[in-house]
């Protein structure tokens, strides 16, 4: 399976997620260092934190007083024995949206998911995250070759 679906996003077109989903720059708010501690701890209880390495907050939205897309950006960094089947079943359908495998956009070596929360088929909620899954930095690093 390539991703778990949404139906309300599955058949979309370009187009529409465009509108939807536009490219929207927005002066920083200091609420989103709130969204990431909040969703951190939600990643924290849904995964359990025996499966997470860490959990990062990271991009344009974690630098104060920068211009940035209002998505809080989350890097979620699992144990190479977490079971990502278990993962994406704990996430709740009616909040997230999980893409992996041929869903992806980008080669990106397993285990790698991205986990959408805020995207509804009415366009972005008031809080919009999504969280990068992928194993330890230093375990990819030697996955990629990269010293």
């Amino acid at each position: 399976m390539c991703r778990r679906h949404n139906k309300n996003l599955d058949h979309i077109t370009a187009e529409e997620r465009a509108v939807l989903f536009p490219i929207i720059l927005s002066e920083y708010n200091a609420a989103w260092a709130e969204w990431f501690a909040e969703e951190k701890t939600n990643l924290e209880h849904l995964i359990g934190t025996e499966n997470i390495a860490k959990i990062s907050h990271y991009g344009s939205t974690s630098v104060p007083g920068l211009l940035a897309k209002p998505i809080v950006d989350i890097l979620l960094e699992i144990h190479e024995d977490t079971d990502l089947n278990r993962l994406i079943a704990a996430m709740p359908q009616n909040e997230y949206v999980c893409l992996y495998g041929c869903a992806l956009t980008m080669p990106t070596p397993a285990p790698h998911l991205t986990i959408f929360k805020g995207y509804t088929p009415a366009g972005f909620a008031k809080k919009c995250i999504t969280s990068t899954c992928s194993m330890p930095a230093t375990r990819m690093n030697s996955i990629l070759g990269i010293i």
